[in-house]
């Protein structure tokens, strides 16, 4: 696949008639996409654990447990036991990838021990699972409507408020989610 080609570093927005219960209604953000496949993380919804319940729950100290209330988001129907990290570029961890300017995904535990004695990335976004679709699967699924694509930005990612995420996709597209509901129950009814 070319990287021209690539949706990697690009938002999928889900289509109302995308009636999937793990992806109705999402935003997944593409860390991944290649002859393999592609592989992503819904960044909008998320879960009532916080991040201080997962490591308490694992046994990492935590210096200041207040620091780390952020909500933990259900990245993705795959392997929901475990968890990542999408972060701004921040300190030196093992399974780290800088996935684009601006936004690094870390897999490996020493990032939450990092959060747990107060360092780490203060922008954030923990998740538990992942999304993914074999060889020319997602493609499909974006021919035959399922999604909308558009380059993401470090910003929406981590600046915007989880329950804002679809719509502000939806504005770098110049549309509104009434605008799309209404175009789709049009072409639906045509």
């Amino acid at each position: 696949m070319a990287e021209s080609e690539s949706l990697k570093n690009h938002l999928l927005i889900a289509m109302p008639s995308l009636r999937d219960p793990n992806f109705s209604g999402t935003v997944v953000y593409i860390v991944g996409h290649d002859e393999q496949g592609a592989r992503g993380f819904v960044v909008n919804r998320r879960t009532a654990l916080r991040l201080s319940d997962v490591l308490e729950r694992s046994k990492i100290p935590l210096e200041d447990p207040s620091r780390l209330e952020d909500f933990v988001y259900v990245g993705g129907p795959v392997s929901p036991e475990r968890g990542a990290v999408l972060h701004e570029p921040a300190g030196k961890y093992m399974l780290s990838e800088n996935v684009a300017d601006g936004v690094t995904l870390t897999l490996s535990r020493d990032v939450l021990g990092d959060l747990g004695r107060g360092k780490g990335p203060g922008k954030r976004i923990f998740l538990l699972g992942y999304a993914g679709w074999l060889p020319g699967q997602l493609e499909a699924e974006i021919a035959t409507g399922s999604w909308l694509t558009v380059p993401a930005t470090p910003g929406l990612l981590f600046d915007v408020p989880p329950e804002d995420r679809f719509d502000r996709a939806l504005s770098l597209l110049g549309i509104s989610r009434a605008q799309l509901e209404a175009a789709e129950w049009q072409a639906g009814h045509a």
